[in-house]
């Protein structure tokens, strides 16, 4: 599990001025607060990224389909001469001489899971050949890992009453959430061990991010509430 800190002054200015216009108690509010921190990391957590305003299965299927069609294509049918005979390439063929395409992409992912190498460009196709229904078959069994990472957040979105995605829940990731009340102070503790420990610097930004919707709307919220009472006393 990797541990991130941020700066949360600015979140808990925000939540002052938010709690000085309700009615509801400071755990109340924190809480469902956290709620909506934990949905607003769901988010922005891969597929999605730091812009990301809403869910995005499809762009992680997408997402998914290209990476594995930069070093894959479907064929019916190998050439006599087969397929590039190196060393490397004869690892990852099956006796008829189509590639197995778990194991080239095993070879090719980088540690975030993402394929970065492409092997038709410049004018040149050098991606390995699969035969067209396995291909197909494996590109869905793969989509059907999006939103593992995301789903780290479920028990702490579970925890604080809210809920996430069918397409998230599927998945069993670690993670968790509590709430630790204190006699002069609230701690939210949320964990996600499923991100990859290579992503804490893409993760940083999301929740710095998240921090900052939350602040934003806490902000908007309590100015919205202000005017609606001005206008009430006729100001």
């Amino acid at each position: 599990m990797t541990r991130v800190e941020v700066e949360v002054d600015k979140f808990k200015e925000a939540f002052a001025k938010f709690q000085s216009t309700s009615k509801r108690t400071i755990a109340q509010n924190l809480q469902k607060q956290a709620g909506l921190f934990v949905q607003e990391l769901a988010i922005l957590t891969p597929p999605g990224d730091y812009k990301t305003k809403s869910w995005r299965k499809k762009a992680g299927e997408q997402a998914v389909k290209s990476d594995i069609l930069k070093v894959m294509k479907p064929a019916k049918r190998i050439s006599k001469k087969l397929q590039s005979q190196s060393d490397l390439t004869s690892a990852l063929l099956d006796a008829t001489g189509f590639a197995n395409p778990a194991l080239v992409h095993k070879q090719y992912r980088r540690k975030r899971g993402r394929v970065q190498t492409r092997l038709n460009k410049g004018g040149r196709d050098e991606r390995f050949k699969v035969q067209a229904e396995i291909l197909k078959a494996y590109i869905s069994s793969v989509q059907q890992r999006v939103g593992y990472m995301a789903a780290g957040w479920l028990k702490a979105a579970q925890f604080l009453g809210k809920s996430l995605p069918s397409w998230i829940t599927r998945h069993s990731a670690p993670g968790n959430g509590r709430v630790n009340i204190g006699e002069e102070d609230i701690e939210v503790v949320l964990t996600n061990s499923a991100v990859y420990p290579e992503s804490r610097g893409l993760m940083d930004r999301r929740i710095e991010t998240a921090l900052k919707r939350r602040y934003w709307a806490m902000v908007k919220q309590a100015d919205n509430y202000m005017k609606m009472v001005a206008q009430k006393a006729g100001l």
